[in-house]
């Protein structure tokens, strides 16, 4: 594959569509409206597990490439020093918000991104695991900023 870098997803689509490139690596629920539209197919997920709104396609792990791991995530974040009382509530209202029947969460699920909804500590965790992996990759790789 060569790299071919855009100043955003938006081109890289518009690109992907005309056909201009064969491939690229872009969140499910950015992607969701031009696979529902026919325009591209999902070749595979970069999570460990498959998304729940394209049960079909296989993880990269199935499809032979273990390795490659990742995709988008998203959290909430607070000022250091924020009182541990509110970051439980805003954390027990979150997971409230997306655990009260369907209507909160269809349109989230629909899209495809995942959300592993746990204790503030977990996601912590998870931040750290995230930036170390990633860190390394980096490192290896002699990524610069330019």
């Amino acid at each position: 594959m060569v790299h071919v870098p855009y100043r955003g997803a938006a081109p890289a689509v518009q690109d992907l569509v005309a056909g201009h490139v064969q491939v690229m690596f872009d969140s499910v629920a950015m992607q969701m409206p031009q696979i529902n539209a026919g325009a591209t197919r999902a070749l595979a997920v970069l999570s460990p597990q498959r998304a729940g709104s394209l049960p079909n396609v296989p993880t990269m792990s199935e499809a032979g490439f273990a390795e490659i791991q990742g995709g988008t995530w998203f959290g909430l974040f607070a000022p250091v020093g924020t009182p541990r009382a509110a970051i439980d509530w805003i954390n027990s209202e979150t997971r409230k918000a997306f655990a009260t029947g369907e209507r909160p969460r269809a349109p989230v699920w629909r899209r495809g991104p995942l959300l592993p909804l746990g204790a503030p500590e977990e996601f912590a965790a998870f931040v750290a695991a995230d930036r170390e992996r990633w860190g390394g990759v980096i490192r290896k790789a002699n990524i610069r900023l330019e």
